[in-house]
């Protein structure tokens, strides 16, 4: 049985794998994280609707709709690296959650999803 390359670390790993579960999920994190960050750097790093800037809450968003299906036919990280690779970002734009959120309502892209509208607006 092989274990994790890690020196501190004495777990068994994955088969065809040099590192441990815990290790290798933490070290594909990083890469995810250092990628949407990338993406978020390329997109301008601020919500083009308010000047929202904590990329925690910023989301990349399909300026013409269809999002949602791209991302579940492609999945986030290829997304994510077509946008790295591209000359052309005009298709997408950062929004925070809320104005993402927003748009889809205003857009009526939320077909299918119950929303309780405040009234207070």
């Amino acid at each position: 049985m092989r274990h994790c390359t890690r020196p501190e670390c004495d777990d068994q790993v994955r088969y065809r794998s040099r590192l441990c579960v815990y290790h290798d999920n933490e070290l594909a994190c990083k890469v995810r994280r250092n990628v949407r960050q990338e993406v978020i750097e390329i997109l301008g790093g601020y919500c083009v609707r308010c000047g929202f800037d904590d990329w925690r809450a910023l989301q990349v968003d399909h300026v013409h709709g269809g999002g949602s299906a791209e991302y579940k036919k492609k999945g986030n990280m290829k997304v994510y690296r077509e946008i790295i690779a591209a000359d052309d970002f005009t298709g997408y734009q950062l929004l925070c959650a809320n104005c993402n959120w927003i748009k889809r309502y205003k857009n009526k892209e939320t077909k299918g999803e119950k929303i309780r509208v405040s009234e207070k607006a």
